[in-house]
């Protein structure tokens, strides 16, 4: 065997500065951009885990919120930044979501970006008005197939998280009900106090205030198990009605090409920080439960919930002009 020392002392060099410029990671301001509406759940959980990094690294993370077109133009934003873990994504639907309603997208869903963590989920609810003639999920059921294509029920719009569940529920329960789209939560939460629909999908944060006031009843969550948020409420499976899992999750992403060292870091700090209990309390207050993934399990859940969600926005047609 031939040594040439030349080369094995450029290569030592090489992989002595890409170490250096692992532990030196990061060494300037990181920038988060995230879609989420500002003051909303998703951007204030993305300013929780941003000042957490900035103290523990000792620079400075700042939130960018992008928001419109369905977190579009910030994964954009993103997807054209230099992979070099300065510029992060926290978003949503990106992968999951907006490939099956949208036509054409700014981004390759596929390419565009490495995923980092599923850092949180905020779990859906059913819900009907407290004086409704529905003791339980199964007289709501009832009630629908004695009237098919009569009963109205409530999302916050038109291919969102709560849209897409409403039909995945309403496909399992092998019901047809009449789709009636609002702008955001807390619109349908006062459609089904107003009497204007029969029940709603919305989120638990904005359910639970009124259930406590005894004007909503909250027959189920919409996630596979039970939450945190609300131990005491049963899932649809356990009512009968399985297979669903909707829920408005978020997480984090960095270009496609960032070294996996920084991806590494990146993940195993975002995921310390959501274990901590002043962190998970905040993300509670919120109406957010904490979570917390290695880049492969986040790969595996966005395939799974991909495929999912297509196969539903088919069998709806459902579409966002």
């Amino acid at each position: 065997m031939t040594f040439y020392p030349g080369r094995l002392a450029v290569l030592a060099g090489l992989l002595f500065s890409l170490g250096v410029a692992a532990q030196e990671y990061p060494s300037k301001l990181v920038r988060m951009i995230t879609g989420g509406s500002q003051g909303g759940p998703v951007d204030v959980a993305s300013r929780v885990v941003a000042q957490r990094l900035a103290e523990i690294w000792g620079q400075p993370v700042i939130v960018e919120t992008r928001t419109g077109a369905s977190e579009m133009i910030a994964a954009e934003a993103v997807a054209k930044a230099k992979p070099d873990g300065y510029t992060l994504l926290s978003a949503g639907n990106i992968i999951t979501h907006n490939p099956a309603i949208f036509p054409r997208l700014p981004y390759d869903p596929a390419r565009s970006f490495a995923p980092v963590t599923l850092m949180m989920q905020s779990p859906m609810a059913l819900v009907t008005n407290a004086k409704a003639p529905y003791n339980s999920l199964k007289d709501l059921i009832a009630e629908a197939k004695q009237r098919p294509g009569h009963l109205p029920w409530a999302s916050a719009g038109i291919g969102t998280n709560n849209h897409i569940t409403g039909e995945h529920f309403a496909a399992e329960a092998g019901i047809k009900v009449i789709h009636t789209p609002y702008k955001g939560s807390p619109p349908a939460a006062n459609a089904v106090l107003a009497g204007e629909v029969a029940y709603a999908i919305i989120a638990l944060s904005s359910a639970l205030p009124f259930a406590r006031a005894g004007t909503l009843k909250v027959f189920a969550v919409t996630t596979e198990k039970r939450t945190s948020l609300a131990p005491d409420v049963p899932t649809l499976s356990e009512l009968g009605v399985p297979g669903i899992d909707g829920a408005v999750r978020s997480g984090l992403y960095v270009p496609a090409g960032t070294p996996e060292s920084v991806i590494t870091k990146l993940s195993t700090e975002v995921n310390r920080i959501l274990q901590e209990p002043a962190t998970r309390e905040r993300f509670m207050s919120l109406g957010l439960e904490a979570l917390g993934t290695t880049p492969a399990e986040y790969e595996a859940t966005n395939r799974r919930i991909a495929a999912q969600v297509a196969k539903i926005v088919a069998h709806a047609n459902i579409r966002v002009e």
